[in-house]
């Protein structure tokens, strides 16, 4: 009888320290990767949240700066915040880790045209076009900055190029939305004549 007691005192024992262990290590401060970061800075950004968004981005990069996807995604809550400067720089660095980024091309375009700077914005929609021939989007957006530094006629051939995209996607909202942008550029281009 004594015997059973001390063996049933000693697995319980066991058990109890071993329970005490599990506890104690649930307790304990997991360690979040470059990738939990970036994952939570995606969700907050799906809630709006973007200061959350952003610290959350900020770690990401930190733990691993070579990701150009992470910078890319910091460029973008940059943009929403209008900080535009520093959504420059994410996707610049994003760019010198991978050139072939169409996405941070066209982010990087759209950062610039918010500053006034046209001029490289189509410097950036461009290379977004050289490595994605199909960015229906980018010649869109080229051709609103083409216009503003007055080559109309290279808008129009980048609205009409996008469109031929878009009907190729089945898009007829953005046909008929860039089609009627086209008329009215040709109106303004011949009153202009």
């Amino acid at each position: 009888m004594i015997r059973l007691f001390r063996a049933a005192n000693r697995i319980f024992g066991l058990t109890a320290i071993a329970l005490s262990l599990w506890a104690l290590g649930a307790c304990q401060p997991t360690v979040k990767t470059a990738d939990d970061f970036h994952q939570a800075g995606i969700i907050a950004i799906q809630k709006d949240d973007l200061a959350t968004a952003l610290e959350n981005l900020d770690q990401a990069v930190a733990l691993e700066s070579s990701n150009p996807t992470m910078l890319v995604n910091r460029g973008l809550v940059y943009d929403e915040l209008g900080e535009y400067e520093d959504a420059i720089s994410d996707y610049t660095a994003a760019i010198a880790l991978d050139e072939t980024l169409s996405t941070a091309y066209y982010n990087r375009a759209n950062a610039h045209h918010n500053l006034g700077q046209f001029e490289a914005a189509v410097a950036d929609y461009s290379k977004a076009i050289e490595q994605q021939a199909d960015f229906a989007y980018a010649y869109v957006n080229r051709a609103i900055n083409l216009e503003v530094v007055g080559e109309k006629e290279k808008a129009i051939a980048d609205l009409t190029r996008a469109v031929e995209i878009f009907k190729q996607n089945g898009d007829t909202e953005d046909v008929e939305r860039v089609t009627a942008k086209i008329e009215l550029l040709k109106q303004s281009s011949a009153i202009n004549q």
